[in-house]
């Protein structure tokens, strides 16, 4: 339901009234359902999970209809991305795990890898879209980077080796998380849509 009395912020607010509501989600849930997952490292697919909701961010700032937001989603999300990478820079320098131009290339790997799942003719459907996201958030999350290039993007010469990683997840806990986790902040996000308003 649309607010008639919408609070205002500034593109700066806007950003971290996202970047806390990114941050106050418990994953625990996601986490819980996974760890029932063989062979699955919980570290990187609670890494993942990041990097999802991260992309759900971006694809509701990009796609939103409601009214001011739609013109200034761009700039909301390049302070959302300002904010996101260097909280994520200075964590991973901190334990020596990478640096912040790994968080560019990474989040511009995962932005163009679940980009391309949007994009294709089968994910016009709801539950293909979801599904299309799931299965890339499972490969990630199963995989560490020697399946990856310097540029964060899968190797084409570890196709098979990926097909075999996903295969020991028979349920497809994974797939049915990344789509869940997905779904369930895109939703999140309309409230904050509803209830304030760009200056």
């Amino acid at each position: 339901m649309h607010s008639l009395f919408k609070r205002k912020l500034t593109v700066g607010q806007a950003a971290e009234e996202l970047y806390t509501i990114m941050g106050k989600d418990d994953k625990t849930r996601w986490l819980s359902q996974l760890s029932k997952v063989p062979k699955i490292d919980l570290v990187r697919a609670e890494d993942e999970l990041y990097f999802l909701d991260f992309f759900a961010i971006y694809f509701s700032l990009k796609f939103t209809r409601s009214p001011g937001w739609s013109g200034k989603g761009i700039l909301v999300l390049e302070e959302f991305f300002s904010l996101f990478s260097s909280w994520l820079g200075n964590f991973w320098e901190s334990k020596n795990a990478g640096t912040k131009d790994d968080v560019f290339k990474i989040l511009d790997a995962r932005l163009e890898a679940y980009g391309a799942r949007i994009n294709e003719p089968g994910s016009a459907e709801p539950e293909e879209m979801l599904r299309a996201i799931g299965e890339t958030f499972a490969i990630y999350a199963f995989l560490d980077e020697t399946y990856q290039g310097i540029d964060g993007c899968l190797k084409e010469d570890r196709f098979f080796d990926i097909q075999r990683k996903l295969s020991l997840d028979h349920d497809e806990i994974a797939i049915k998380v990344g789509g869940a986790a997905f779904n369930y902040r895109i939703n999140s996000l309309y409230e904050v849509f509803d209830s304030f308003k760009i200056k």
